[in-house]
């Protein structure tokens, strides 16, 4: 065993699920706001390069409680890690919507397997 295995299962995990979920959305702490270039891409894949030029903007929202979409409360999942609406000039593309859940794992060797927190 190499020192960096001896060290492996006591490593604190120096990072938030939130901090996680900013750096996945893209926000530029700076200026405030979001570069949803990435983030249009993961929603509009699939998109002829007309119809993507279309697309002016996405709404992109962090940790919404389901009930705050109108879902029941009390249900899987509590709430949408990261939410991504496209939207045009003219309209805004609801079956476009895309929502991540984002969790954070850590394995450890004795179990190899991920832990959820």
């Amino acid at each position: 065993m190499n020192k960096f295995q001896k060290n492996f299962n006591k490593l604190e995990l120096k990072i938030t699920e939130e901090e996680v979920i900013e750096i996945l959305s893209f926000k530029n702490k700076v200026m405030e706001e979001y570069d949803i270039k990435e983030l249009l891409h993961l929603v509009t894949p699939d998109l002829e390069i007309e119809k993507f030029f279309e697309i002016k903007g996405a709404y992109v929202g962090n940790m919404i409680l389901r009930e705050e979409l109108g879902f029941k409360k009390g249900e899987k999942p509590g709430d949408f890690d990261i939410i991504v609406i496209p939207y045009s000039e003219n309209t805004i593309h609801f079956e476009r919507t895309g929502v991540f859940e984002v969790k954070l794992v850590k394995p450890t060797l004795k179990n190899p397997t991920c832990v959820c927190y």
